[in-house]
């Protein structure tokens, strides 16, 4: 006869008996030139932290229990933390995680030098359920070419990584952060800081809080300098979009510029603008990229937004403000691809629908941002997009234009060949003026389109094609200045 009862503590018994295993991964909170922050979690050991370099053992560190988190039927999930102070500046160490039985391997880290004037972080975002893509990416593009690289390392070393959100695909789910972040980025967050803003896809869980964060929310919106550079995080998930946060984000760019900031980086997840996935802007974004160009009108240096959420790359500049916009691009999850919903937007410039991440060499009055993209099929990293920024002004001279010719409705001008990444040509005719932004490449409706800027063709209004027209241009150089209008042109009448 079926025993119920027995059936259900025979269960109940083999359930609690099976052993919970959790990959333990240590990841560096932080590093600076004298100390660095490591964390792990386990649900079975705890370790003790052995710390040395090429000078010898430098201590063991008992761990501190910063939260522990109890699970039905299952072994709690612990998070432990070990600061160490004074360390040496630019030397390399060497940690492991050890019982009285076993150890898990040998790490390492290198602290900052004390009188860097250049220095190099990791952008990505978006890994979400990608997480064997997500390996390969760390393993196969960004360790050999941002940690192996002895120019990289030598000349501008990573000194943390910035992730623009939805570093999982379910960020209540445990097993995710194991799958999908820890485990497939294994390799560099033993290594370097990595410095997330929240995205969707974290679902504003605790766990992502834990990890990154001390014990509450309250660094949804922070920031920090290095140089002349500020870098700034906001959330934009739901419970945030805040006017709180708005008047902050003033403040802090007010900030800056007391302080004489040349670069602010600000990070978020959800774009106020995608081309690619439109789908997915945010009116609360948008209120974040008003302020900022608000703020740009009467700032010298260089402002640059960067996103994730949309799955693929973009990058462009506002046609009047020196405002970089870059979507990461994901660093597993699916890809978006240009559909029939997708948009052109004057601030973008640049689209590729491909997996990758992201690099920016800072220098105290220069930035250099390279894209890498990802072919899983062929294992090949391609550099895809590479641009510098100043803050040096250097305006470039106006155009001068050669000659003009309009047939129908179309406007031909030749001008004087000179290096402009876009330009503004105004027509006027009476009280009518139509502006028109040129640029020397704009990836329109998904397909790279590069033009030669000393040939324009222009499509007018009908109402202009029969008044008498003038015309005036200026140029815009690989800093973002833009030139002196050039001299007014008369075409007379059509």
């Amino acid at each position: 006869m079926f025993n119920f009862r027995h059936f259900l503590i025979s269960s109940l018994t083999l359930i609690i008996s099976i052993p919970t295993w959790s990959k333990t991964v240590p990841y560096l909170k932080s590093l600076s030139k004298d100390s660095v922050e490591i964390r792990w979690e386990s649900t079975t050991k705890t370790y003790q932290l052995n710390l040395s370099s090429s000078e010898g053992f430098f201590g063991k560190f008992e761990p501190e229990i910063i939260y522990e988190r109890k699970r039905f039927l299952k072994n709690s999930i612990k998070f432990f933390s070990v600061k160490v102070n004074n360390l040496e500046a630019g030397r390399t160490y060497f940690y492991e995680l050890k019982t009285s039985s076993e150890t898990l391997g040998v790490y390492r880290f290198k602290t900052i030098t004390s009188d860097q004037n250049r220095f190099s972080f990791i952008l990505m975002a978006d890994a979400q359920k990608g997480s064997e893509l997500t390996e390969e990416i760390v393993k196969k593009s960004i360790m050999p070419k941002a940690f192996l690289n002895t120019d990289q390392r030598s000349l501008s070393p990573i000194n943390f990584i910035l992730f623009a959100g939805d570093l999982v695909h379910r960020g209540f789910l445990h097993s995710h952060w194991e799958s999908q972040f820890f485990s497939p980025l294994q390799s560099i967050l033993s290594r370097t800081p990595v410095i997330p803003s929240i995205g969707n896809h974290e679902y504003n869980s605790q766990l992502f809080w834990k990890y990154f964060y001390r014990n509450s929310q309250d660094n949804k919106f922070h920031f920090f300098d290095k140089l002349t550079s500020r870098f700034i995080t906001l959330s934009t998930n739901r419970k945030s979009r805040k006017v709180d946060q708005l008047d902050w984000l003033k403040l802090t760019l007010s900030d800056a510029k007391e302080k004489d900031i040349k670069f602010i980086f600000i990070q978020y997840h959800h774009p106020a603008f995608s081309e690619i996935w439109p789908k997915g802007e945010k009116k609360y974004s948008k209120k974040i990229e008003s302020i900022l160009r608000n703020f740009s009108k009467n700032f010298d240096g260089h402002l640059i937004i960067m996103n994730g959420h949309t799955h693929a790359y973009s990058r462009g500049h506002d046609p009047d403000q020196k405002l970089t916009h870059i979507i990461s691009g994901p660093l597993g999850g699916k890809i978006d691809y240009w559909n029939k919903k997708s948009r052109d937007y004057k601030m973008f410039q640049v689209n590729s629908s491909t997996p990758g991440w992201s690099i920016f060499d800072i220098k105290p009055n220069r930035i250099t941002h390279r894209y890498y993209g990802y072919n899983p099929k062929n294992k090949e990293t391609t550099l895809l997009d590479e641009y510098s920024l100043s803050s040096d002004s250097d305006l470039p001279m106006a155009p001068n234009i050669i000659s003009t010719t309009v047939t129908s409705q179309n406007l031909v001008i030749k001008l004087e060949k000179k290096e402009y990444v876009s330009l503004e040509v105004l027509v006027n005719s009476g009280e009518i003026t139509k502006r028109f932004y040129l640029y020397g490449r704009n990836d329109v409706n998904g397909q790279t389109r590069h033009n030669d800027l000393s040939s324009l063709e222009l499509k007018l209004p009908h109402k202009l094609t029969s008044k008498s027209i003038t015309i005036k241009i200026r140029g815009r150089n690989k800093n973002l200045d833009w030139s002196q209008y050039s001299e007014t042109y008369d075409i007379g009448n059509q």
